[in-house]
């Protein structure tokens, strides 16, 4: 009966193992994916302001620079104050 009992116990405590092992890849999978996606975005953001200093650099209006680049005219004042271009 105590057999019994220990080697219940003992493939309890196997599944719980493996189901936090589990839980733990999983959540470091969903970590990886979201801080991929989130550092492309930041990635892409950063290109088309980089693209919209040289567009206003070169003169143009700021209406066509907000249309070629995609960006808002939020994110471009913002960039403006932050980098002073």
């Amino acid at each position: 009966m105590v057999d019994q009992w220990l080697r219940n116990a003992s493939n309890h405590f196997g599944e719980l193992e493996s189901s936090f092992i589990r839980g733990r890849n999983r959540g470091k999978e969903e970590g990886r994916a979201e801080g991929l996606e989130k550092g492309l975005e930041e990635g892409i953001l950063q290109k088309s302001l980089d693209v919209a200093q040289k567009l206003l650099a070169r003169g143009l209006d700021i209406e066509d620079v907000l249309e070629i680049t995609g960006l808002t005219s939020e994110q471009l004042t913002r960039s403006s104050q932050e980098h002073q271009f």
